[in-house]
């Protein structure tokens, strides 16, 4: 019988020296008395059915010590096991959790951004008809003020007009005011 009841290797060996089962228990009624009897046969044959041998005594004895802890053991493993498998579903629940939480948030971030990226693409598109327009109106104002004689009048009255969606009449007239001043003096005529 091995000193430790969990050495497996010796457990093993013992288990292959023993008779080949199927071990069964075997129950008589005594004639005489009644009582009943009990034997094991061991192995399929009926020559070996009540011969215990030694081999077959030192597993029995081995399998009294080893059965207790190797199902004590087996339970302590199972229990590991049990405790481990929550484990891993708590935290794959709770990575699921975070993976939704953190993809949800990513999402409305691309949502917002894509938002923000339209609004500053109109604004940039309304930025540049506005500039265009601005530019169209400084050249038409600068012909008007470079023919001779300079048509300051239809230059005011054109900006004040034409372009007050986009910029005040007072800073119109402050272009065309700097456009004047920039115009030789001697090509300004009195009308």
């Amino acid at each position: 019988m091995p000193a430790d009841p969990l050495d497996l290797d010796a457990l093993a060996k013992l288990a292959d020296a023993a008779t080949a089962g199927p071990w069964t228990i075997v129950r008589r009624v005594d004639e005489f008395d009644g009582t009943e009897e009990r034997w094991v046969r061991f192995g399929a044959s009926s020559e070996d059915s009540t011969s215990l041998k030694d081999r077959d005594a030192v597993f029995i004895a081995a399998a009294r010590s080893a059965v207790p802890a190797l199902l004590a053991e087996l339970r302590e493993a199972r229990r590991e096991r049990d405790e481990q498998e929550a484990s891993a579903a708590l935290h794959a629940r709770r990575n699921q959790e975070v993976s939704d939480a953190l993809g949800q948030k990513i999402g409305e971030s691309w949502h917002d951004l894509g938002a923000k990226v339209a609004k500053l693409k109109a604004r940039a598109d309304a930025d540049k008809i506005r500039a265009d327009g601005h530019a169209e109106a400084l050249r038409s104002i600068r012909e008007m003020l470079q023919r001779d004689p300079p048509d300051v009048a239809s230059a005011v009255q054109w900006c004040s007009d034409s372009l007050s969606g986009y910029v005040s009449p007072a800073d119109c007239c402050d272009r065309a005011a700097a456009e004047i001043r920039a115009i030789d003096p001697a090509k300004v005529g009195r009308p």
